[in-house]
């Protein structure tokens, strides 16, 4: 069954797009409704659709997972995590779906526990 998403943002200088999955949209806006939240939310997906090379310290593709990533807020503070599906259309466009969201980690390391409910989104498939 696909998922549906919600539109966010788009690049104006790349064919990329940031989008959010419904199933953790409601979560998600009463996270963004914290200024500082905000803030480094969109200071993260700007950073995604407009820099040529999309990754960095915050935002960042699993190692052993296909296509999943994670967007990093406040690495030294909260420890919130999105956990984000890519998917490249054959035209080369890049869609990012903020897929599940972790309100606090306890540490910077994937547990076994969490993998099991991060590795699902490699299989998500959107509508758009």
């Amino acid at each position: 069954m696909k998922r549906q998403c919600i539109h966010y943002e788009s690049s104006e200088i790349y064919d990329r797009h940031v989008h959010i999955d419904v199933e953790i949209a409601e979560e998600l806006y009463a996270a963004l409704e914290d200024d500082k939240f905000e803030k480094k939310f969109n200071y993260i997906v700007k950073r995604i659709l407009e820099q040529d090379f999309p990754y960095y310290n915050d935002y960042e593709k699993l190692k052993n997972l296909d296509d999943v990533s994670e967007m990093r807020l406040f690495p030294n503070g909260i420890n919130a995590r999105i956990y984000c599906k890519e998917i490249y259309s054959d035209e080369g466009v890049m869609y990012v779906i903020a897929a599940q969201y972790l309100p606090k980690k306890s540490s910077n390391e994937i547990t076994k526990k969490m993998m099991q409910s991060i590795k699902p989104i490699e299989g998500y498939e959107y509508t758009f």
